[in-house]
């Protein structure tokens, strides 16, 4: 799942810790563990900035450190930033195996970060935020008004601990317990397990979509997410095991049974790849009241003869996906998602 990381260290508590640079250190390894637990998770990171004083920095040094660690396990870090800015990181040794994308998104003169965290909290399952300051408090309250999935981390103070207080997202006592108790080893993983918690309560309420695609046409799902992302749709997808082979792991295989419609993405060269089509066979035995297959022409790839009883879209261009998925959207109210083939 996606993950906003939103904090600082430019407004932490000094009475938890006693000297200003023993807290420095203890907010920079708390992160470096949050980044490395979120890698190990699967999840995605969304970050915007790479100054040293926000999580952001750490949040990717944990991602390096799980990815130098763990070399045939792909990590995806993504960037949000105004069109103006070039503080995307620029890792002196980049592991192979680490991904980073940024988006950039056009601010405003009073505020040029605004649009890129507007976009990034649209985006995202869950919000995680630590320590911070005025922007830490605005992103929290923007959420909590949204009804977007809150982990505050309340050990570092500042306006993280403001919106723990805030929170009006639903623990149990032992998960509120953990999130207010003061950091240690094991608090990384014990509030990374609130997270995905969290975020799957969301896709529990949200519908939600696997895309099924080639590798090398990832920037036409990439397009297909972006558009089902800016409706609040959740979006699941396989970035890791595309190219190993014919037979899908465990984890594809979830992925495709919990996901509320599958679309396949039927570009040249679909209908012959063994893991796509073995994509495809799964999600057509899966049976559910809200389950939907359907399969996206993009150029002049014949519909698979297993798709013939499936639900049909065109979607060679870019007004054709959009179009496609506006169709989409509506077929998620009628039984079946009939209407759209």
């Amino acid at each position: 799942m996606r993950i906003y990381f939103v904090g600082s260290d430019r407004a932490l508590d000094l009475s938890m810790f006693g000297r200003q640079e023993k807290l420095h250190a203890a907010f920079s390894r708390a992160m470096r563990e949050i980044g490395q637990a979120a890698a190990a998770g699967r999840h995605r990171p969304i970050l915007t900035t790479d100054s040293a004083e926000y999580l952001d920095y750490h949040i990717l040094r944990g991602c390096v450190d799980f990815a130098q660690q763990n070399p045939t396990s792909e990590v995806v870090v993504e960037y949000y930033v105004p069109d103006t800015d070039l503080d995307v990181p620029r890792l002196e040794a980049c592991p192979d195996n680490l991904v980073i994308r940024s988006r950039s998104y056009r601010g405003v003169a009073a505020d040029r970060w605004i649009a890129a965290r507007v976009e990034a909290l649209s985006d995202c399952d869950v919000v995680f935020l630590a320590g911070g300051a005025e922007g830490t408090a605005a992103v929290g309250t923007l959420a909590l008004n949204r009804g977007v999935p809150i982990v505050a981390c309340p050990a570092f103070g500042g306006p993280a601990r403001e919106i723990f207080n805030r929170t009006e997202i639903v623990l149990d006592a032992e998960e509120r317990a953990e999130l207010g108790r003061p950091w240690n080893s094991e608090s990384a993983d014990a509030l990374m397990r609130i997270v995905e918690r969290l975020g799957m309560r969301r896709r529990e309420r949200v519908h939600s979509y696997f895309l099924s695609y080639l590798h090398q046409e990832s920037a036409i799902a990439d397009h297909l997410e972006l558009l089902l992302l800016r409706h609040g749709r959740v979006v699941m997808r396989d970035e890791d095991g595309i190219a190993v082979g014919a037979s899908l792991n465990e984890e594809v295989k979830s992925l495709i049974q919990e996901a509320d419609t599958f679309l396949a993405i039927c570009t040249d060269g679909y209908t012959r790849s063994d893991w796509c089509m073995g994509e495809l066979d799964l999600a057509r035995s899966v049976r559910g009241p809200a389950r939907r297959v359907v399969i996206l022409r993009v150029g002049t790839e014949e519909f698979p003869i297993v798709g013939r009883g499936n639900l049909r879209l065109e979607g060679t261009g870019r007004g054709d996906r959009q179009l496609a998925v506006l169709r989409l959207l509506d077929g998620e109210r009628r039984p079946g998602g009939k209407g759209l083939a």
